[in-house]
């Protein structure tokens, strides 16, 4: 790597991700004799591929040149949805509150890494390790007609949040969270 790759103002100028790029782009072409040349090179490929180095991560509000900095693609996914989240609840108490909010989304759809479809296998049986029945939902079980009489309610927790909990709670999978189906 060339000395003008560690620059503070190359390093600075130039997320992580794209940087690489950069770095690859460059080693494959030929070596850049001097800090000019490599600063030309940059804005020839912001030009080429339309790099917008004033957009700003939706998570974290840095400069980037994409909806989410590299330092936020690390997060976990739980509070990558709850920050989703409070950007869109703060989005809707604007006064162009609609196109707020469509700008976020369209944003959020450009982040094809974090969009993966929810792989959904609903568990077939109850497992008394993993699952503590409901005994008050089981009561009003009782009063319902016979078709479903035989299941049995799986408590969950009462966090405003109970619609999503069950859904993760039937799904099996532990890399669901409320936020995300949200």
């Amino acid at each position: 790597m060339t000395t003008e790759m560690t620059d503070p103002k190359f390093v600075s100028l130039f997320n992580g991700s794209f940087r690489l790029k950069i770095i690859s782009i460059l080693h494959s072409k030929s070596k850049i004799s001097n800090c000019q040349n490599w600063k030309t090179l940059a804005l020839a490929l912001f030009q080429i591929y339309n790099i917008n180095m004033n957009n700003r991560c939706l998570l974290c509000t840095q400069r980037a040149a994409v909806a989410c900095c590299l330092g936020c693609r690390m997060r976990d996914r739980s509070t990558i949805f709850n920050t989703l989240l409070a950007l869109l609840g703060k989005a809707s108490i604007t006064n162009n509150y609609y196109g707020q909010i469509k700008v976020i989304c369209q944003q959020i759809e450009t982040l094809e890494w974090l969009l993966t479809p929810i792989q959904f296998t609903p568990v077939a049986h109850f497992d008394s390790k993993v699952h503590k029945v409901d005994q008050e939902a089981k009561l009003y079980l009782q009063q319902t007609s016979l078709d479903v009489q035989n299941m049995i309610p799986i408590e969950v927790a009462a966090d405003g949040n109970c619609l999503y909990n069950s859904i993760m709670c039937l799904s099996g999978s532990t890399a669901l969270t409320p936020s995300e189906l949200r």
